[in-house]
């Protein structure tokens, strides 16, 4: 009885022990949440804004979830367990598919035909595009979209079998019909890739592979009418080292490499002073052998397009940055314009306004009549320029009209077009808000008045002065 008493303590002081290692652990254990694509939570504070934080216990609660010991490991013996025993995973982010493929769960609203934007929206973004593109024109620089197929889309046989892609049309099939309504030039990536039978995206990862970034940058320089290298005629080989950032997502401290392409050609192009990767916010770099000039605004699909762009430019600046700054084609003195963006980023030509000051308009012939509209301006000290911005009622819209604003003084009379977007977080998700920057000369404190004209039924009608700006 006596022995037994003491198995007895000594089953209880293991459970404590072990039970007390995450705890415990956290004085030295570390967690690094690059590999999950997220922050981890913050230890809450006992004050806020000189108040009690009433939700303290509730951040505390997070904190630990995520910081606790060997929490990494615990989630990749799990998915494991989950994957290799049930063929799925228990993270909503990533999608467990047939023969080991993987994909982000976030990329499945546009695969699935699911929240798709309004024709309203759709007509937004793409107008958003065509004043881009007239902007870059008036530079003498050539624009063009590259919309980064998902890899769902391109490769959907190696989906689970519960991811039946259903009829109808997803953001890019609409934006598609969209831009071709408005002149926009963008090169037709998806169908190139569809039609194309070599598997050009990572097995493990959410982007294209080398060679996908190649075959990207020979058709975009194609619809540029530019000379390229073409990588298809270049020596290659294929190396298993690279970790795709969905096999971290799902298995944090797993260690499986998946294949990347390399091809037998030295780069002629140099980074500027400050490179650390290709994922860097913005990135210069330049050529000697090339005499052209890029400005690319990309996301995470650029990451390996940039040394295959870089190769062909003179002089080439990448930006991840958003909103979209239209005014580096002018301080880069770019030839080309290259807006290369993934499908589920779509709607970001619907939520930023872009810095680059409204076009000039002549509008002659208008009628007057009172709206529900709501207008402000203000000096944006970041741009240093005014923002007017505010919202117009939508039966003053057709699903396809556009905004205009004019600003007169006692001098000038000006006509432009507005963006159909609002100012950045400001009605942001309003598909009827308007904004646009223009020149800090362009108002006059205690002189200028703002009147918004709408263009529906073909025909312009303003709203009479709604604001002074004071």
């Amino acid at each position: 009885m006596k022995n037994k008493g003491i198995f007895e303590w000594i089953h209880i002081l293991l459970f404590l022990i072990l039970i007390s290692i995450p705890s415990v652990g956290m004085l030295y254990y570390k967690t690094d949440m690059s590999a999950e694509k997220r922050t981890a939570a913050a230890f809450p504070q006992l004050k806020k804004e000189g108040k009690i934080n009433t939700k303290f216990f509730d951040e505390l609660d997070l904190y630990y979830k995520d910081h606790f010991a060997y929490r990494q490991e615990m989630i990749t013996l799990d998915e494991i367990l989950s994957t290799k025993l049930f063929e799925t995973s228990q993270n909503k982010d990533v999608i467990y598919g047939t023969e080991g493929w993987l994909f982000y769960g976030e990329t499945m609203d546009e695969y699935m035909r699911r929240n798709v934007l309004s024709d309203r929206q759709i007509h937004n973004a793409a107008r958003i595009l065509k004043l881009m593109q007239d902007y870059a024109k008036s530079y003498d620089a050539n624009f063009i979209v590259a919309i980064a197929p998902i890899k769902a889309e391109l490769y959907g046989r190696y989906m689970p079998g519960n991811y039946l892609k259903p009829d109808g049309e997803n953001n890019f099939i609409k934006l598609k019909k969209a831009m071709d309504k408005e002149g926009v030039n963008y090169v037709d990536l998806h169908d190139a890739f569809a039609k194309d039978k070599r598997i050009m995206y990572h097995k493990h990862d959410t982007h294209w592979n080398n060679e996908g970034a190649a075959f990207a940058q020979k058709l975009i320089q194609k619809e540029l009418n530019n000379e390229y290298t073409d990588y298809d005629t270049i020596k290659k080989s294929i190396k298993k080292d690279f970790k795709g950032d969905l096999m971290k997502m799902l298995y944090p401290k797993g260690s499986e490499l998946d294949y990347n392409v390399y091809y037998d050609k030295d780069f002629s192009f140099k980074y500027a002073d400050g490179f650390k990767n290709t994922e860097d916010f913005k990135i210069s770099a330049m050529n000697g052998s090339k005499d052209k000039s890029l400005v690319m605004y990309r996301d995470s699909y650029g990451n390996s397009l940039v040394p295959f762009m870089a190769e062909e430019y003179g002089d080439s600046f990448f930006t991840k940055i958003v909103p979209f700054n239209l005014e580096e084609i002018k301080e880069h003195k770019a030839t080309d314009v290259v807006m290369e963006i993934t499908q589920r980023h779509i709607s970001y030509f619907t939520k930023y306004l872009p810095v680059m000051e409204a076009e000039f308009k002549t509008i002659n012939s208008l009628d007057e009549k009172e709206m529900n509209v709501k207008v402000n301006c203000k000096f944006d000290n970041i741009t240093g320029k005014y923002v007017i911005y505010g919202s117009l009622d939508k039966k003053y819209w057709d699903e396809d009209s556009n905004v205009f604003v004019r600003v007169k003084d006692s001098k000038y009379v000006t006509d432009y077009e507005a963006y159909p977007v609002g100012y950045n977080d400001v009605n942001s998700e309003d598909e009827y808000a308007f904004s646009m920057y223009v020149g800090k000369d362009e108002i006059v404190p205690g002189e200028s008045e703002i009147e918004v004209i709408s263009d529906k039924d073909n025909k312009y009608t303003s709203s009479g002065v709604v604001l002074k700006v004071e």
